[in-house]
């Protein structure tokens, strides 16, 4: 009973609630000449929210979940209808028009539903939520404003299309529009300041109340008020059982629904709308009450609900935000809240059109101008404050496209819109993650004391940019300004290396293509090298067959890219690189001329900082290796044997990227001349495991001091094995600070 009793509350009441928009809205679509079959179309909504609401308490993936009808849907559908009857021929009888309306209804439900349900059947219901915010405000601005305008209608008893503006001011006319309206501001300034459930239940009562006690004092009798069109029409054969047999096959004009629904205006915003509506609604749950749908299966649920619901005339509905937020509030999320729920609309069912025809069509109507005022406050008035400009403009024209237009045509000039701000929004997003120099990021090659003056001095040839995210015509062409500002630059180095990195960008638009022929064509105007890095051919196959055709070289890494332009500045300003003969004869080399001999070795300074006792003990202690083109020096998780001084050739170290040796990345290259040292050497002095794999890129010759040699020496010529520390921790050192510039840069 503890359990039972919320569920009973929160079941009424969004029951309740519903009944009265089915009215309303059932009214709004059967109006004009269909007026005399409002209480048919009050059944219909009725029973199609009771078998929704049935249906989704069974099958839904959040329990307690009510359903009631989209207010969207019924002003399209009033559309159609009033469109419908328009077309019906005057002697017509009162079957063919009832039963084609409803005919017509019926199989806008099932598309509807059968849409849903093939989204929710491929899990395709997440692609409804990529629709731009603006352009679901301008469609449910604009349902606003011909609910709004379908509560006068109601109202009034007639389209307005009979009247011109003055007429509507005419003292008989005003009477019965300007009560609902004052009655539906009232409302809905009421419920914008206190969202307590009561307060739409008790104004329509309280309105109910005022009428009848207006009609007391005044003494009309209710055909007096029928008459005058104060009260609902009623017909024979409104039961629930005779709504069936009005919808006869034989009575149903085929030839004008055919007509009607392959008319733009109506099936597509139709289908459209409604599925936006409900996903809206959805997520607006989701956010309210902190738990998630299964979407595609809330999506097949609702298709079967309103594909079945033709059965009973068919009219869409779509998920209660107020009734979730109750049964949340209420602790009653459990099927039984939306079995209660479906039970109300049964209930009010069985009291027959009698009950039903005693509504007063001003309250009616204030309950419907209360729904388009608040659907214009919200997506027209609140969304000013919400979105730029530029979409507050695409709203505006969304809705004076539907109401002049109409919605599929609102569906265009919105889409549009929204792809042309998506557009503008995406070229302000940079695609220029970082624009770097050659003195601002080196490779990892470890290069000679000679070699490092030289790119030190040449830095600023190579220009290295670094592009990230989705590169179209937008973006493409504010990076060439960007290079060809650069390029024209006077006041700075000629770049004669162009380096740009693909390694962040995520794909290339066919229409950027034109951008980089541009840039070629600057490249081989000015005389640059232009150098693709990351460059990865499945991201633009319209770049990749330019590239095939031409002469721009391509890296796997970016690394290796600035290492080929580096190799390049210094084969331009040394016709020849020397070759570092044995340590031995160097040493004597460079003492015997020091006066007037340039250091081209990063290990000369460690020579020329030795006697010459030292220098004898030093180099008696190194032992000469060589290795061939892919021979290993040391692998990851060896312990250190030797520090390596380079002689001749290069050497890379590798890191294994993955559990498997399937990929790796190269982290340094030692050329001739330099040092090869592990910061493991001086973890625990030689207990620490190598990190990384060194391998010979070509014939190498080396010397190496192996642990064991430095230990001797320690023991032995300790002051000496102090200069050679100090030296390798520099060289470490200088590594380290290098590594920390170029992250600094490239963050």
């Amino acid at each position: 009973m503890r359990n039972l009793a919320p569920c009973i509350i929160a079941g009424s009441i969004t029951g309740v609630i519903q009944v009265t928009y089915c009215l309303s809205f059932a009214v709004l679509i059967f109006s004009g000449r269909l007026d005399s079959f409002s209480t048919v179309g009050i059944n219909i909504a009725l029973l199609s929210c009771f078998w929704l609401t049935l249906v989704m308490a069974i099958k839904s993936s959040m329990p307690g979940v009510t359903t009631g009808l989209q207010g969207s849907a019924a002003a399209i559908m009033a559309l159609l209808a009033t469109s419908i009857a328009a077309s019906i021929p005057a002697g017509a009888s009162s079957q063919e028009l009832l039963g084609t309306v409803i005919a017509a209804m019926g199989i806008c439900a099932l598309l509807t539903g059968g849409f849903c349900w093939v989204l929710g059947h491929l899990r395709l219901g997440n692609l409804i939520r990529f629709i731009p915010y603006p352009v679901i405000a301008g469609f449910l601005g604009g349902c606003g404003w011909l609910i709004f305008k379908g509560a006068i209608e109601v109202m009034i008893g007639s389209n307005l299309t009979s009247y011109a503006i003055p007429d509507l001011f005419n003292p008989k006319l005003v009477q019965h529009w300007a009560i609902g309206v004052v009655m539906g501001l009232l409302i809905l300034i009421l419920m914008r300041n206190c969202t307590h459930w009561a307060v739409l239940p008790g104004c329509l009562l309280g309105g109910t109340s005022i009428f009848y006690g207006a009609l007391s004092i005044s003494q009309i009798s209710l055909a007096d008020a029928r008459a005058h069109g104060w009260l609902l029409s009623t017909t024979t054969g409104t039961t629930p059982w005779s709504v069936l047999k009005t919808l006869s096959l034989a009575d149903v004009n085929w030839q004008i629904i055919i007509q009607h629904l392959s008319n733009h205006r109506f099936l597509l915003p139709l289908i459209l709308l409604s599925t936006l509506e409900l996903l809206f609604y959805i997520n607006s749950i989701e956010i309210a009450i902190g738990e998630d749908f299964n979407l595609d299966r809330e999506l097949k649920a609702f298709g079967i609900g309103t594909m079945t619901s033709v059965f009973w005339g068919g009219m869409i509905g779509c998920h209660v935000l107020s009734g979730a937020i109750i049964a949340n509030n209420l602790k009653a999320q459990k099927r039984l809240t939306s079995l209660i729920a479906a039970g109300v609309f049964i209930l009010f069912l069985a009291l027959g059109p009698i009950f039903i025809t005693l509504i007063p069509r001003p309250v009616l109507g204030a309950l419907l101008i209360y729904l388009g005022l608040l659907l214009l406050v919200e997506w027209l008035y609140e969304t000013y404050y919400k979105l730029s400009k530029l979409e507050y403009f695409s709203v505006l024209l969304i809705i004076t496209t539907i109401i002049f237009s109409g919605f599929l045509e609102g569906v265009a000039i919105g889409l549009i819109l929204a792809l042309v701000v998506f557009a503008l929004d995406c070229s302000r997003i940079p695609i220029t993650k970082n624009m770097l120099s050659g003195s601002e990021h080196i490779s990892n090659v470890e290069r000679c004391s000679h070699e490092a003056q030289i790119l030190s001095s040449n830095g600023e040839q190579i220009l290295m940019v670094l592009l990230q995210g989705f590169i179209f015509f937008g973006t493409a062409h504010r990076l060439l300004n960007q290079i060809q500002r650069r390029i024209d630059d006077s006041s700075r180095e000629k770049i004669n290396f162009l380096v740009l990195d693909f390694r962040l960008v995520n794909g290339i638009d066919a229409s950027a293509i034109h951008t980089f022929n541009r840039l070629i064509q600057i490249a081989q105007k000015k005389r640059i090298n232009l150098l693709f890095s990351g460059w990865q051919r499945n991201s633009s196959p319209e770049l990749g067959t330019i590239l095939e055709k031409s002469t721009i070289k391509t890296f796997p890494d970016l690394d290796q890219t600035v290492e080929w332009c580096e190799n390049a500045i210094i084969q331009a300003v040394s016709d020849t690189v020397s070759h570092f003969p044995p340590v031995v004869n160097e040493m004597c080399y460079s003492y015997t001329h020091s006066a007037n001999q340039t250091k081209s070795y990063s290990y000369l300074a460690l020579l020329e900082n030795l006697d010459s006792e030292e220098s004898i003990q030093f180099l008696s202690s190194l032992n000469r290796i060589t290795l061939e083109k892919a021979q290993v020096l040391f692998k990851k998780d060896d312990l250190p044997e030797a520090i390596y001084f380079l002689v001749s050739g290069q050497i890379s170290t590798w890191i294994q990227i993955g559990d498997k040796d399937i990929k790796r990345k190269r982290l340094r290259k030692f050329s001739e001349g330099t040092v090869i040292a592990e910061i493991s050497l001086y973890g625990s002095y030689g207990s620490s495991k190598y990190r990384t794999t060194a391998i010979a890129d070509e014939p190498c010759t080396l010397y190496s001091l192996s642990m064991d040699a430095m230990l001797d020496l320690e023991r032995q010529h300790p002051v000496l094995m102090n200069k050679v520390h100090k030296f390798i921790i520099d060289l470490l050192a200088a590594h380290l600070n290098k590594l920390q510039s170029e992250l600094k840069t490239l963050v």
